[in-house]
């Protein structure tokens, strides 16, 4: 039996999520095979603003899924006939591309920016609904889900130090403040009542906050926008089940294998290394305790890090990451991870699976026949074959001679003329396997013969 050293780790995501209370029921792991979900694209619409009279209200929402789709309103007197930011002040919100996702983890869901110019209009922005698309791989239609954005649109006047004391201009309501006055906004809903089926499990969208676009886990519900600036975020997001839920994704050397088919199974050469990556998110709608992780071929895996607040919990937005190593065997070969966890409720127990496969491959290499040549030939065609998973070819020489491509198989030589001199040398074909510590080699000789130099004698009759 294989021996296997296991080591754990576990990362996190921020626990900043804002959610609605929901009917709590026993979920069971879903029977079809785990794997990550594609989301190709996110899009987002703009629409119902309040008041509908707001002063020169503009919408911008094309059919192109990759642009940024904007709503504007502004001065009356200055109206322009189409939605110009020149001359408006407003938002915009250009959906993220395409990205693996698990359920349960927080996702990008595109960029927003609040374009804030100082106008005066009669009637102002209050309020707008933001509609978020997602492109799910296997999920049709494609689920939309409505949110809420409130505006609090602050006077152009104020001071952000110095004010309110006797004869000085009132404060700014919203730090951080740079120019009177900042204006904010934030998310009335972070709930939709939109599901989607994936996987056997129903799901929705639950909106997390804005956050920079390199640190998911500051994501806040509002922000604060200075005059006369672009102020961009990105939105963050978290697929969510309706109950209480567990998702386990097993990778194989990083690759997420979903069938035990040879197109999806990797190639490891026997005796590498491989690494099983296994990762747990809570997808559904309560934090877990008490999580376990079992693999029916051995290791026992053990959370060692990566709990934010140290209270051995899975929270909402958690990923956590355990890893064991092994080396790979002959043949096909498949492996389980299992997960459990408790809900703290009754019925208790949530529990999913993943299984992942690789082929293991023995590695051969013939480098072919050995060849007798004149040393007026100058190229010496060599012809290699390789069985298994190689994955580099290196020929070399005893001699000082070339090769015209010392990393292919099929390739030529060129006898040196110290080659000639000594009428022979030993090539030799090295072929690795999926690890550099693991390879297979062969050799042939080169004979090199002078070309004949006959005698001939010519006899003339007497």
């Amino acid at each position: 039996m294989r021996q296997i050293n296991v080591k754990y780790s576990r990362s996190r995501l921020s626990t900043a999520i804002f959610l609605i209370s929901l009917s709590l029921a026993f979920v069971s792991a879903s029977l079809l095979p785990c794997q990550a979900v594609t989301l190709s694209n996110v899009d987002g619409t703009w629409s119902g603003a309040t008041p509908s009279y707001a002063s020169c209200l503009r919408y911008s929402n094309t059919a192109d899924t990759t642009d940024e789709n904007k709503v504007a309103y502004g001065s009356s007197d200055s109206c322009p006939a189409n939605l110009d930011f020149n001359l408006q002040s407003g938002f915009g919100f250009d959906g993220s591309g395409s990205q693996d996702i698990l359920p349960g983890s927080i996702i990008n869901l595109g960029r927003f920016r609040h374009h804030n110019r100082a106008i005066i209009a009669n009637y102002i922005l209050t309020s707008v609904k933001l509609s978020v698309t997602l492109y799910l791989a296997g999920v049709s239609p494609n689920p939309t889900f409505t949110y809420t954005m409130n505006l609090d649109e602050t006077p152009n006047s104020g001071s952000c130090t110095n004010c309110g004391g006797y004869w000085q201009p009132s404060c700014c309501a919203y730090s951080p403040c740079v120019s009177p006055c900042p204006d904010r906004v934030w998310w009335a809903n972070t709930a939709s009542s939109t599901t989607f089926v994936l996987d056997g499990k129903t799901y929705t969208l639950e909106i997390i906050g804005f956050a920079d676009c390199g640190n998911p886990n500051s994501a806040i519900n509002s922000f604060v926008t200075q005059e006369n600036a672009d102020s961009y975020a990105c939105l963050y997001g978290r697929i969510t089940g309706i109950t209480p839920s567990i998702h386990i994704e097993k990778y194989t050397n990083d690759i997420d294998v979903v069938s035990a088919d040879a197109s999806n199974m990797p190639v490891i050469t026997k005796n590498c290394p491989v690494t099983w990556t296994y990762k747990i998110t809570n997808d559904g709608n309560l934090p877990l305790s008490n999580l376990a992780l079992a693999d029916n071929m051995g290791p026992t895996p053990a959370r060692v890090s990566g709990d934010l607040d140290n209270d051995n919990i899975l929270d909402l937005t958690e990923t956590w990451v355990y890893s064991a190593t092994g080396s790979a065997i002959g043949g096909d070969y498949s492996n389980t991870g299992t997960v459990t966890a408790n809900t703290g409720t009754t019925p208790a127990t949530v529990t999913d699976s993943d299984t992942s496969w690789y082929h293991g491959s023995e590695i051969g290499v013939d480098a072919g026949p050995d060849k007798t040549v004149c040393d007026n030939q100058a190229t010496v065609p060599l012809t290699g074959v390789s069985t298994g998973s190689s994955t580099f070819y290196l020929w070399t020489t005893s001699g000082t001679g070339t090769f015209a491509n010392s990393s292919a198989l099929s390739t030529g030589y060129y006898p040196s003329a110290s080659d000639k001199a000594a009428g022979s040398v030993t090539i030799t074909l090295k072929a690795t396997g999926t690890c550099s510590g693991v390879s297979a080699s062969d050799t042939m000789m080169i004979t090199i013969n002078p070309v004949p130099n006959p005698s001939i004698s010519v006899l003339f009759p007497p």
